[in-house]
């Protein structure tokens, strides 16, 4: 079995019993649920807690629209939050999704399967979008570690081939005075 650790922010206790009840058919997976009457709270339980799914409602006695969102991402921005709300509003639904949140979802519309379905979606997505964002991390290492390496083949290259020049180059240069010292030396010689 696993466990599921579920943040509830709804100030609504019809609603937050209603959301309990769907729950209840969660099969092969345990959960427990926190539930918070208001955004402050729930922000101070995930700062507390390790939580793997907060349900939102938009509107709030101390929060109303997306700012809900903002500010749990401001805090916790690898948790999967799932906008549970009674507007059904496309735009407000985009909106929502583009500030990162894993679904949006019309109460009045929602059943067990919906809902259950949404939040191991959620959580799967999450953890998809991390592994993704690890793996790019982990590219991005490997490429400049290969960089540096070819900077350093580079650098390794132009000193051998700087050096080597200028070993060859005095090397000429020696033999060059050493032909001169012998030819000097034969002409002494001969004379």
């Amino acid at each position: 079995y696993i466990l599921i650790k579920i943040l509830l922010i709804e100030d609504n206790p019809g609603d937050a019993r209603l959301i309990q009840e769907y729950l209840s058919d969660l099969k092969n997976v345990d959960y427990s649920l926190e539930i918070a009457d208001r955004l402050k709270k729930g922000i101070e339980i995930l700062e507390d807690e390790f939580i793997d799914v907060v349900l939102l409602d938009l509107k709030l006695p101390d929060s109303e629209g997306l700012n809900g969102v903002e500010q749990i991402f401001s805090i916790a921005p690898s948790i999967p939050v799932i906008v549970l709300t009674g507007l059904n509003d496309e735009t407000t639904a985009i909106n929502a999704v583009k500030l990162g949140a894993q679904d949006y979802l019309v109460k009045d519309k929602v059943d067990s399967d919906l809902l259950v379905r949404s939040i191991k979606y959620a959580i799967e997505r999450k953890r998809a979008e991390e592994d993704h964002q690890k793996l790019l991390e982990q590219r991005i290492r490997s490429l400049s570690i290969i960089e540096a390496q070819e900077n350093e083949r580079r650098r390794i290259s132009r000193e051998l081939h700087d050096g080597l020049g200028q070993l060859l180059s005095a090397a000429k240069l020696n033999f060059g005075m050493i032909d001169f010292v012998n030819a000097s030396n034969k002409e002494k010689t001969t004379d």
